[in-house]
Order: C-alpha cells, then sequence, then structure tokens
C-alpha cells in the first residue's frame, strides 16, 4: 500500500491530489462546501476509487505523518489532456456539438492556481497549522460557468472555427447516443477494448449543475489565486496557438 510506503520511509507529509468526482452523484449540487456527504452510490468506479482514496488519506492523518486532501474542480492549462484537445479534435473535423442547453454550471481551476495550492497546504503544514492537517478542500479559481461555453473561449482564441456556430444537443438526445456508444463499445469488446469518450457520464457531468467555492481553503491556508482569469486564459491560449 502506497501509504505503508510512506510511513516506512519517514515521509512527514502527504497533500492528496483527489478530485470533485468524490462526491459526484450525478443529480444537481448546487454552492455546496466540503461537508457536502459522500453519496451511498456512485456513478462509476472512478468517483469511487476517489472517495476511498479521500478516506484512506484523512484516516492515516496521525502524529508521523500530516495529510491534506486538495479537491480540485476541472483543471484547465497548457497540456490539458482532457478538455481541450478533444474539443479542437472536434473543431478540426468541422462539426462542433455541444451537449445540454448551455445553462448548467460547473467549477474550473487553472492549472497554476491548483499546483499553487499544494505548496500552500504544504507550507502550512509545515509551519504547524493544524487546522489544515485532516482536512479536505475544494479548490476553484471563480465563479461556475457552462463547461462547452468556458472552453469554447479556448478553442476559438487559439484560432479554431465553429460549425455549426451553436449547436446544441438536448440532454435526452445526447444520453441516448452516450448510451448506443457504450453498447457498441460492449460488443466490440472481445475484439478490440476501448473507453467510448461518448458516455452517458460524460453528458450528465457535463449537463448537471456543480458548483462550490474554496472559501474554506482561503480562511484555513490562505489560498488566493496567483493566477488572474486573464493570465491563466492568455497562458492556455498561447500554448494551444503555438500548436497550430
Amino acid at each position: 500500500m502506497r501509504l505503508v510506503y510512506k510511513l516506512q520511509n519517514n515521509i512527514k507529509i502527504l497533500i492528496y491530489t483527489s478530485s470533485l468526482d468524490a462526491v459526484f452523484t450525478g443529480k444537481p449540487l448546487v454552492d455546496i462546501d466540503e461537508d457536502q456527504p459522500y453519496p451511498e452510490h456512485h456513478p462509476n468506479m472512478y468517483c469511487e476509487s476517489k472517495a476511498l482514496s479521500e478516506k484512506a488519506v484523512t484516516a492515516a492523518n496521525q502524529q508521523t505523518l500530516k495529510t491534506c486532501v486538495l479537491r480540485p474542480s476541472d483543471v484547465y492549462g497548457e497540456g490539458d489532456p482532457y478538455h481541450i484537445d478533444s474539443l479542437i479534435n472536434m473543431a478540426k473535423t468541422g462539426f462542433y456539438v455541444r451537449l445540454g442547453n448551455g445553462t448548467s454550471k460547473c467549477q474550473h481551476v487553472y492549472v497554476g492556481n491548483m499546483a499553487y495550492a499544494h505548496v500552500l497546504a504544504a507550507k502550512n503544514i509545515l509551519e504547524g497549522n493544524s487546522s489544515v492537517t485532516g482536512k479536505t478542500y475544494f479548490i476553484t479559481d471563480g465563479p461556475g460557468h457552462n463547461f462547452f461555453s468556458f472552453f469554447d473561449q479556448i478553442v476559438e482564441r487559439s484560432g479554431y472555427r465553429f460549425w455549426p456556430k451553436n449547436l446544441w444537443l438536448p440532454r435526452w438526445l445526447a444520453f441516448s447516443i452516450g448510451s448506443l456508444s457504450e453498447f457498441i463499445a460492449f460488443i466490440l469488446r472481445p475484439i478490440k477494448h476501448y473507453n467510448p469518450k461518448f458516455s452517458r457520464f460524460a453528458v450528465v457531468y457535463t449537463c448537471t449543475d456543480f458548483t462550490f467555492s474554496s472559501d474554506r481553503a482561503r480562511k484555513d491556508f490562505g489560498f488566493e489565486p496567483k493566477y488572474s482569469f486573464e493570465d491563466s486564459m492568455d497562458r492556455t491560449v498561447k500554448h494551444y496557438k503555438a500548436r497550430i
């Protein structure tokens, strides 16, 4: 077990990078805080694994090992392996589609600000701030945005064009397509194993309100974004522009 390994090697501090998925239920969660309980049933094994990891890390907090859990919202920035590349690839095909109706909101955080939150949490623990140890914190650096509207501005500013300009698939239709995509992957599994990017979970995740703040991190260890929203966007766009 990794935690045993850390104890055996006399590691004093463990800042665990978790995910907002640890408490994701598939239902709207609006302006929640860290008191939000874990769901009785998670939407998938990834979400459940994050919750189990958080519990293990928190339970390991003791005199010889100080722990802290950080839950980033959707991380974006240079080299984003999950969101931006997929959207740019879709724009390159000449057919750009969004899911839902554009009203759902979720949280984001720039990768540099997320890294800075780790530094601040570790610094506070090293300096003896006992209010941080054994705690869990949401980390975000701005208000909620619609998933697609947020990333659209990065894709467009990076030099890519949308067509159709404003096509949104209704949630029910997108969910049906996601179900079909998963069914095809299941049928093909004996021949080729792959995880479909268009899934029911992806639809629910991008079409469901999930908002919170970093107020507790600000109060306990002084988290404030190191990079402004404008600077974060400029850095991200510069990276993707250079790849055209």
